[in-house]
């Protein structure tokens, strides 16, 4: 991903930005245990910074016991790309430490 990212300039040579400076890209899982549907350690990967709504080069990590549902990365990253709403699926809510900008 680093290779094609560092390959994928916009071609706007003054502002020298790939193209994660502008799209969000999402790659994970929705299920942590196929066989028992087991919503639990679902490694996500976020890349890019979504014209800079969105801060990069950390590692998020949620308790379990307090079970953060993944539809919450996705209310946020929606709500990041403009698109807000309230529920999608069983989401509590926005991710705060998405942006934390």
């Amino acid at each position: 991903m680093s290779l094609a990212a560092a390959r994928n300039k916009t071609g706007d040579a003054a502002a020298a930005r790939t193209l994660l400076d502008h799209v969000v890209v999402l790659y994970g899982s929705g299920l942590g245990e196929p066989n028992s549907h087991d919503p639990f350690n679902l490694p996500s990967v976020v890349l890019g910074t979504g014209y800079g709504r969105i801060k990069a080069g950390r590692h998020l990590a949620f308790n379990m016991r307090d079970y953060t549902p993944q539809a919450n990365l996705l209310v946020s990253l929606m709500d990041k790309a403009g698109a807000r709403i309230e529920t999608l699926g069983d989401s509590t809510g926005l991710l705060k430490e998405l942006s934390d900008l």
